[in-house]
């Protein structure tokens, strides 16, 4: 009857918005695992207690920019065309109450800081034991990365890259032919003194 095609209707217009925002792949419960092992990770490293603290009732503004930072790398980033990422960004900004300058710089200005201390190569947010460090992770933190260019967009790549090896995740980098996706691979497995 009437309430079955109301049902279908409900049902299409989900999985069309599904579709739309996750730019033709459903998620599914993988995604959402890998979130929360990202999440794990990143309190672990920086040190950060459960439950996080709150401001005035609300998580701290850390907090949230954390969770929404390892949501875009998750479930947005895979989106392949601009539109619906970039609706999908907002939609996880808006979830966690992060203000949209914050989500631009997030997403446009952001420059991941490399570091090197007490045998931890950091990327961003990423941590890597490295416990000898190489002469090109000195210098790539030093900013002498040889045949590196250490532009926003490498170093966002190059921190993403290290996020997923760090928790062992399978990854795939799409791109144009000369983009800097091997570029990057060669530059972390150098630093990690890997061929």
């Amino acid at each position: 009857g009437e309430g079955a095609s109301l049902a279908e209707a409900a049902e299409a217009e989900l999985a069309s918005a599904r579709l739309s925002l996750s730019g033709g792949r459903a998620f599914s419960s993988r995604e959402l695992f890998r979130w929360c092992a990202r999440m794990e990770a990143a309190l672990a490293a920086c040190g950060a207690e459960l439950p996080p603290p709150q401001e005035e009732g609300r998580l701290t503004s850390f907090f949230r920019e954390l969770v929404v930072t390892e949501a875009l790398d998750t479930f947005a980033s895979p989106v392949r065309r601009d539109a619906p990422r970039q609706k999908l960004a907002a939609l996880l900004a808006a979830q966690w109450s992060l203000p949209a300058p914050q989500l631009r710089h997030l997403v446009q200005l952001r420059r991941p800081e490399l570091s090197l201390s007490d045998g931890v190569l950091a990327i961003g947010r990423a941590r890597l034991p490295l416990p000898q460090p190489t002469a090109a992770a000195e210098a790539a933190v030093a900013g002498a990365g040889g045949g590196f260019a250490a532009t926003r967009h490498a170093l966002v790549t190059l921190e993403r890259v290290a996020a997923s090896v760090a928790l062992g995740e399978p990854l795939l980098l799409v791109g144009e032919t000369g983009t800097g996706k091997t570029t990057v691979v060669q530059q972390l497995a150098s630093m990690l003194g890997q061929k």
